[in-house]
């Protein structure tokens, strides 16, 4: 490709550049821009405008490192020893609380039992020793090593079973009633929301030395219309926001490299949420890692390794993938030039394709063979698009006498072969046409190399067939 060509063709190469050449995954690759000071001025012209080049500087700084240890709360200790001493003088209220409940829930559980007195009198036995030790003058129950004394009184008692459920009841009622409140409840209750709401531990940042780290800063503006040269890619870099703590770390407005942000962003997270501790924006605040297609790319003049800053460099130079595309294509007979917004692709023999994804990753990858593959495929494709008016109207006749035999009331099982057949043998040369090679691959890509009519032709047979098919089914 000339010079001359190139200069004419700067946007079609950018299309073209980005619909087949760049991806992701190869992103990394060392891809070159050419510049020269005519093409950059075509650029210009095209785009009416020039970017800003920085050159940038490189410096060596040391950068202070700091630890976050993790320290018990002094809030949190308070709050332990509080409730400590709480705890333990509600110990004994709980104890009364408890030995109320214990009679009432005694009592009610005899009362409901079914077994005989002798295998539930026990749960009487064990309210009476609870009334006795809080110092209630209640009589729920009598045997020999208690309330001795009152053996007649318990025994009238419970002659009528009904006067002594009844009795007991009433017991159980007056003790709930006179039941103490726990007096530490509530300001224990308090205590433990407030330690459920404090942190443990809390972060305490320390410095615990230095460390050198490369920086870039901006220096002189790039006199990119006269500029002779060809960079790549040089990394992916990070500029420091103006309001962060990393300015802790950097002179704000530096550039670092990916790998050294990222080093320091953890480190920086743990001071902001120091810093703002408790605060609900502080996890909008947090920075993220970078991987290697985030944050400003810088590149490199591959031969006097300057750096350069700036977001749309790569738009004003001469991408060599293309240049070197072409070498790779002149060098085996074939020839590359621009039609309207695509490339066409000349064989030794003649033959003209439009340059498809799959034909370049192929010869990128060693398979120039493929392109006469393609041309074969294309071929075979027109001839058998060419045959349409026959193919058409030889299953358009056997539709037509389907109708009259149908109407008729003639459809027999000779003509339905006849039909048959025929269809079987149309539908079996057209399903051939899928697996050609560059159809099967991507038939949109594919579809590039045929004419409009070729196209028609294709889909008037594709079209009938269907029709014919449907009709048969």
């Amino acid at each position: 490709m000339t010079k001359n060509i190139l200069m004419k063709t700067n946007l079609l190469i950018a299309l073209f550049l980005t619909t087949f050449f760049y991806q992701k995954t190869n992103a990394q690759a060392k891809i070159q821009f050419k510049f020269t000071p005519e093409h950059t001025m075509e650029k210009g012209k095209m785009y009416n405008s020039f970017p800003v080049v920085n050159v940038l500087n490189k410096k060596e700084i040391d950068i202070p490192i700091y630890e976050i240890k993790q320290v018990k709360n002094p809030n949190y200790l308070n709050l332990e020893t509080k409730i400590s001493k709480v705890k333990k003088d509600s110990i004994e209220d709980a104890k009364k609380i408890n030995d109320y409940l214990k009679i009432q829930t005694n009592i009610k559980s005899f009362i409901e039992s079914n077994k005989r007195f002798k295998e539930k009198k026990h749960l009487l036995k064990d309210a009476q020793l609870i009334l006795n030790s809080i110092n209630q003058n209640y009589f729920v129950y009598e045997d020999k090593e208690v309330n001795s004394y009152k053996k007649v009184d318990f025994f009238k008692m419970k002659l009528d079973k009904s006067t002594f459920y009844s009795h007991l009841k009433n017991v159980s009622d007056k003790v709930i009633n006179q039941m103490p409140t726990n007096r530490f409840t509530k300001e224990l209750k308090y205590l433990r929301s407030e330690l459920n709401k404090t942190d443990p531990t809390i972060k305490k940042e320390e410095k615990t030395g230095v460390e050198k780290a490369t920086i870039y800063e901006m220096g002189s503006e790039l006199d990119l219309k006269n500029y002779n040269g060809t960079i790549e890619k040089y990394g992916a870099y990070t500029k420091i926001p103006n309001e962060t703590q990393l300015k802790l770390y950097f002179q704000k407005g530096t550039l670092i490299p990916n790998e050294t942000y990222n080093k320091y962003v953890n480190n920086y997270n743990e001071l902001l949420m120091k810093v703002f501790e408790g605060k609900r924006r502080v996890e909008s605040m947090k920075l993220r890692p970078k991987d290697n297609f985030d944050g400003i790319l810088l590149y490199k003049d591959v031969e006097t390794n300057e750096l350069f800053q700036c977001k749309r460099i790569t738009d004003y130079g001469i991408d060599m993938r293309i240049i070197n595309f072409e070498n790779k294509l002149k060098s085996k007979g074939y020839k590359l030039t621009p039609k309207g917004d695509d490339f066409t692709l000349t064989t030794p023999n003649g033959y003209k394709l439009t340059l498809t994804n799959d034909i370049y990753k192929n010869v990128e990858n060693g398979n120039i063979n493929y392109i006469n593959q393609v041309v074969n495929s294309v071929k075979i494709f027109k001839a058998y698009a060419s045959k349409h008016e026959s193919k058409v109207r030889v299953l358009q006749n056997l539709n037509k006498e389907y109708t009259s035999r149908m109407v008729s009331g003639n459809l027999n099982t000779t003509f339905l072969n006849k039909f048959r057949n025929a269809l079987e043998k149309e539908k079996k040369e057209h399903n051939a046409l899928i697996e050609l090679v560059g159809f099967k691959d991507n038939e949109i890509n594919f579809f590039l190399h045929l004419s409009n009519q070729t196209m028609n032709n294709k889909l008037r047979i594709t079209n009938i067939i269907n029709k014919c098919s449907n009709r048969l089914n």
